[in-house]
């Protein structure tokens, strides 16, 4: 009986021991979160919390040395189950993006990844100096695509147009000799009227020289103004034809050196376009070998891309992590490195998740464990 009583009083030892122990472990949480939330950065904080942060096996080695049935820990530490610990994300981005949030705040794999670049960066220099060379290469290229495509186009629109005012020249230079032709004649017709009306003057004129019958020199003297008046209006008339065919015969003249030069012009636009046209087909040619020795050389260098990229988008995490807690208070912080701990290093058996995605306005993950 009495071996049977130190045998209970043993146990209650150890239960007392066990659960001193698991207390420490529990307070240390509120303890080094407490501090890594007063810190102005997040790696700061983090370098505050995670390094310092012990396991449960270093409290119960301290408190409980002679506790050794794990299963019996494991009982206790269930046992808490009912009135478990809480800590949070708050926003709920934190909680999903957690994994690459640690790598990007853990100093060893930063280093272990910068590390990996240089590895692969020192592995694939050929490759790394060759894509260099041939994007110059391309971008070069490019640009000689540009232009000769705009001299395609400039070349192909000056040919395009050159014809067309050629027809044009022809076509007006047709009508404009038929309309010098029409002035011709309207010329000499008028030039005739004008010589008629003339020999009609100096015939009524001698008349009058020689009459002497008052009604006879009135009527004389009517038809010599009429006469007159004609041959002014004709003579008017024959100045403005004369004006108009001196115009339209400068305009023929221009149409007609057009004419001469333009065959040459448009040869030699349609040689530039044709030249032009064959650049771009030669261009677009050495255009598609180079992508193509490209895409050869970016699957070689697709490794130390992607670490790259990793690389990038951890340190794009990081800022966006980091904005947030310098403007978060203390207790999202504090409950943060809580959560973050605990989901990094329990087991699931001794936590609880429950998602909050439309709690406030960014939502909440809450964690209980014990």
């Amino acid at each position: 009986m009495r071996f049977f009583i130190l045998f209970l009083v043993l146990i209650s030892i150890h239960a007392q021991e066990i659960e001193k122990a698991i207390t420490e472990y529990y307070f240390q949480f509120q303890i080094l979160s407490e501090q890594a939330s007063r810190e102005h950065t997040l790696d700061a904080a983090f370098q505050a919390f995670f390094p310092k942060m012990q396991s449960i096996d270093f409290f119960l080695q301290k408190f409980a040395p002679t506790a050794t049935q794990e299963d019996k820990i494991h009982a206790i530490r269930m046992s808490y189950q009912k009135k478990p610990n809480y800590s949070f994300f708050y926003p709920s981005w934190l909680y999903d993006k957690r994994d690459s949030l640690f790598d990007a705040l853990d100093k060893q794999k930063q280093a272990d990844l910068e590390s990996k670049i240089s590895h692969k960066e020192s592995e694939l220099s050929q490759e790394i100096g060759e894509k260099l060379e041939k994007e110059d290469k391309q971008k070069s290229l490019k640009k000689q695509q540009e232009e000769a495509l705009k001299a395609e186009q400039e070349f192909g629109l000056k040919t395009k147009q050159g014809k067309k005012r050629l027809e044009e020249c022809q076509k007006e230079n047709d009508q404009l000799s038929l309309q010098i032709e029409e002035k011709k004649s309207k010329w000499l017709m008028y030039q005739t009227k004008l010589e008629e009306l003339s020999i009609k003057i100096l015939n009524l004129q001698r008349l009058l020289a020689v009459e002497k019958d008052p009604i006879r020199r009135e009527r004389l003297e009517k038809q010599l103004r009429i006469a007159e008046m004609e041959r002014s209006e004709y003579s008017s008339r024959l100045l403005s034809l004369e004006r108009e065919r001196k115009s339209l015969q400068e305009k023929l003249q221009e149409n007609s050196k057009q004419m001469e030069k333009l065959p040459n012009q448009i040869y030699e636009w349609e040689m530039q376009h044709s030249k032009a046209k064959s650049s771009l087909v030669t261009l677009d040619q050495d255009l598609q070998s180079l992508k193509k020795d490209l895409a050869l050389l970016e699957t070689k260098l697709h490794p130390l891309m992607q670490l790259v990229a990793e690389k990038q988008k951890l340190a794009s995490l990081l800022k966006e992590a980091s904005l947030w807690w310098r403007n978060a208070n203390s207790k999202p912080r504090r409950n943060f490195f809580q959560a973050f701990f605990v989901l990094k290093n329990f087991k699931e058996e001794y936590y609880q998740i429950k998602i909050k995605k439309s709690y406030g306005l960014e939502g909440l993950v809450e964690v209980f464990f014990w």
